[in-house]
């Protein structure tokens, strides 16, 4: 043997043993599962449980684990018992590149007792709920009679009442936008002044053959504007979908007295017709 060959020898070997021990050293993970997340509701006070949850948050004694795409399952290189935390994660406006937190859904906590290499899994569905207290400020099933959310003078379109094509209960409502009536503009019909600097959400169940916009009406005495918060995308089927009103209503909440939502469409080019449906709007804010 050279002198440089035991000296690389001499080298190398030694790096080799400690990565081979190193590698012997590494964190065998255990593994959690979370395939789904509910909600329950009591309806008369906080409307429907019907929900769109996506993700699940992961709290290990309150330290963020991830944000994980529901069904999941993930490494946690923890052992022994730890306390973890689930919040229900949704799209922010429908958006996908906003993914949070709902702040009106409460949080499920479990003792785990985490093994390495083995998967747990936690129930299925998880349970969560409004948080204890939370009510709704304005919701419209459109059951009964007397519906607080309708079409304002201006608007082509209609709404109506629909009790073949609904989400849930005996009715749902509708607009069809067409050549001969191709804009439809709808508003609660009473204002809500709303003086909290907290989220504000609009919750909201709907099948469309088209997108359609939502926004809020300030209004300041005699005068109102009309600001435009997000558009809602089409939907073959039912959907549900969590619009943040939040920045609208703290950026204008020192000079509005009250606030008020719409929904507006215009008929789609290159369409004669188009069908949207609307169920369970609700305003939530603390």
């Amino acid at each position: 043997m050279t002198k440089y060959s035991a000296i690389i020898c001499s080298t190398i070997f030694p790096m080799i043993l400690l990565l081979s021990a190193c590698k012997q050293e590494e964190q065998i993970p255990a593994f959690l599962s979370v395939d789904a997340i509910s909600v329950t509701s009591n309806y008369a006070s906080q409307g429907t449980a019907a929900h769109n949850i996506k993700d699940a948050w992961i709290y290990i004694d309150g330290q963020v684990q991830g944000v994980y795409e529901l069904p999941a399952r993930f490494p946690v290189l923890e052992e022994g018992n730890h306390t973890v935390t689930i919040a229900a994660g949704i799209f922010e406006n429908g958006i996908s590149a906003t993914r949070t937190k709902y702040p009106y859904y409460n949080f499920y906590d479990t003792l785990i007792n985490f093994v390495a290499g083995q998967t747990l899994a936690l129930p299925s569905p998880i349970p969560v709920k409004y948080f204890d207290g939370q009510t709704y400020t304005w919701y419209e099933d459109f059951e009964g009679t007397g519906f607080t959310f309708a079409s304002i003078p201006s608007s082509d379109a209609q709404l109506v009442i629909e009790n073949t094509d609904v989400f849930e209960g005996l009715h749902s409502s509708k607009f069809i936008l067409t050549g001969d009536d191709p804009v439809f503009s709808g508003q609660m019909q009473d204002g809500y002044s709303i003086t909290t600097q907290n989220a504000t959400f609009l919750e909201l169940n709907f099948k469309a053959e088209q997108p359609f916009a939502v926004g809020m009406t300030v209004i300041s005495g005699a005068s109102s504007k009309n600001v435009y918060v997000a558009t809602v995308n089409k939907s073959d089927s039912w959907n549900k979908i969590y619009i943040d009103l939040s920045k609208v209503v703290n950026e204008n909440q020192s000079s509005a007295n009250v606030f008020r939502i719409y929904i507006y469409a215009a008929l789609e080019a290159g369409r004669s017709q188009s069908v949207i449906y609307l169920d369970n709007l609700k305003l939530l804010h603390n």
